[in-house]
């Protein structure tokens, strides 16, 4: 993710590593972004704003499939223009 797109998330870096046990899923992960896009923006449907890509699949797809560490997770504005 971009530097711009990393401060919606509570991040100064542009890659961050978030640790969760091994029974946890996607739905986990879309909830820890949730909390934290709420706390720096007021209001968690500004993720609706970003798109989440894991291995060529939309993270949002994938909810209840346990959350696998050796895949990243791509997040990008939904809406680049055009």
């Amino acid at each position: 993710m971009s530097y711009e797109i990393a401060k919606y998330f509570q991040s100064s870096t542009k890659e961050e590593t978030i640790a969760f046990q091994d029974t946890q899923k996607y739905q986990d992960l879309l909830e820890e972004l949730e909390k934290r896009i709420e706390k720096s923006q007021g209001d968690k449907s500004v993720l609706k704003n970003f798109v989440m890509i894991c291995n060529g699949h939309r993270v949002s797809d994938l909810k209840n499939e346990p959350l696998n560490s050796n895949y990243e997770i791509i997040i990008a504005h939904a809406d680049t223009g055009g």
